[in-house]
C-alpha cells in the first residue's frame, strides 16, 4: 500500500492551476488541483462519475448547479 502525504505532492505555477496526479486505477482517479490566489477552473463535469474535493490551505469558492459556497481548509 503507497501512503501520501498530499501537502509535500504539491506544485503550484504562476500563470494557471495545476495538476498533480496521485493515484488511478480502472474506476478512480485522485489528483491535486493546486491553485495560487486568484486562478481558477472553469466549470465542467465528469459524465458518468463524480468528483470529490477537499480544501487542504486557504480557502476557494465552489458551484454545484446553481450553489455556491466559500469553502476552507479541511472543507
Amino acid at each position: 500500500m503507497d501512503v501520501f502525504n498530499l501537502a509535500t505532492l504539491a506544485k503550484y505555477q504562476a500563470d494557471k492551476m495545476a495538476k498533480v496526479d496521485v493515484a488511478s486505477s480502472k474506476h478512480l482517479i485522485c489528483g491535486l488541483n493546486c491553485f495560487e490566489p486568484g486562478q481558477v477552473q472553469k466549470a465542467h463535469a465528469h459524465k458518468g462519475a463524480d468528483k470529490l474535493y477537499v480544501v487542504m490551505e486557504g480557502r476557494g469558492e465552489f458551484s454545484v448547479g446553481a450553489e455556491k459556497r466559500t469553502l476552507g481548509a479541511g472543507e
